[in-house]
């Protein structure tokens, strides 16, 4: 899975010595960043890898960077059709009972909204209700709030005002968001309020790491690109930190960009094998400096201060043997347009 991730004197440099294959990239706002990871991503649909872009803001699909083609393509705008998961069901290939079930749903809605004790049991005996009332399943996250309104206890009341935002707007509904005949899933977040955009960003995050650890990626491969990276959750056992430390084994490729993050979000960050440093914003400067190399601040942060728009720094393991940890200033790499005839791309060196 080597990817192009630069021009350097006219060569291309690639990330195939790299510790893994996650790409960060950082710096200011029309620095570049969401562009290198996009292009990033372009290349991976040439090694049929799966797709899936998280859109915050409405931002320009990767579906705009291909021709017409075979490769097929799903949108999934979130405000106005929810987002299809295994509330109620087996994942895909798996013989689940509803224990199991019931277990995994609770605790993706309890570790997203950080339900108590009583709020969880109230959870749980709703999904166990649902799931005895087959007819309700249709109704998706929706059958949850009313089947934890028949229960008047202080406890399903608290759940719902916890949950209300996934309610309000019924944005979970059973279904297979990875549907085998899609190439590249877009899903858009534009519409919600900030605060639940994050909501719904750690859910997903959590729910995707689930499917990655029943081995639903590891043939196909799945490369997930996130832009706004800084909204997640950096706890020490947060889904993000479980994805960068065992993605190898699921097959799973973070490719993902921020303007800036705090000092926990970028210690779990520089993780990734390759992080591409923009242009930061100026009282970033030595900050950013300091992550690149803490005994040599003044020299990174004139570095850092003098790139133009589309240029970065980047340190990982490049293709050339030599100076592997030294960082390089690089322009961003163009793929050619992926077309119908485009079955494999070039990544000489």
């Amino acid at each position: 899975m080597k990817t192009i991730i630069g021009i350097n004197r006219n060569k291309k440099v690639t990330n195939e010595y790299a510790c893994n294959k996650h790409i960060l990239a950082t710096g200011m706002s029309g620095a570049g960043k969401s562009t290198a990871i996009r292009n990033c991503a372009v290349q991976q649909i040439t090694m049929n890898r799966k797709i899936l872009q998280i859109n915050y803001h409405g931002d320009e699909s990767i579906r705009n960077f291909i021709s017409e083609t075979e490769i097929s393509y799903k949108r999934i705008d979130v405000s106005k059709t929810g987002i299809p998961v295994h509330l109620f069901s087996s994942f895909e290939g798996e013989q689940e009972d509803n224990k199991t079930i019931i277990n995994r749903t609770v605790s993706l809605l309890s570790k997203t909204v950080d339900l108590t004790f009583f709020q969880r049991n109230a959870v749980q005996k709703a999904i166990e209700s649902i799931l005895e009332n087959h007819n309700s399943l249709c109704q998706g996250i929706e059958a949850v709030r009313r089947s934890l309104e028949e229960q008047h206890t202080t406890g399903a009341k608290q759940a719902i005002e916890k949950l209300y935002p996934f309610f309000d707007s019924n944005v979970l509904y059973e279904g297979n968001m990875f549907d085998d005949k899609y190439n590249i899933i877009e899903i858009d977040l534009n519409g919600f309020e900030y605060d639940f955009q994050n909501i719904l960003m750690n859910f997903l995050m959590d729910y995707i790491f689930r499917l990655a650890e029943k081995g639903m990626f590891r043939e196909q491969g799945l490369t997930l690109m996130i832009d706004e990276v800084q909204n997640l959750t950096y706890k020490p056992n947060s889904p993000i930190n479980l994805l960068l430390n065992e993605s190898r084994k699921h097959n799973v490729q973070l490719l993902m960009a921020t303007p800036s993050l705090n000092k926990r979000g970028m210690e779990v960050l520089t993780q990734c094998g390759m992080c591409l440093f923009f242009k930061p914003i100026a009282k970033d400067t030595k900050k950013v400096a300091e992550m690149i190399d803490a005994k040599d601040v003044k020299r990174y942060s004139q570095r850092l201060s003098v790139l133009k728009k589309g240029e970065f720094l980047a340190v990982g393991g490049f293709n050339n043997k030599i100076n592997h940890d030294e960082p390089k200033r690089l322009s961003t790499y163009f793929p050619q347009k992926i077309s119908k005839s485009t079955t494999k791309m070039d990544i000489s060196v």
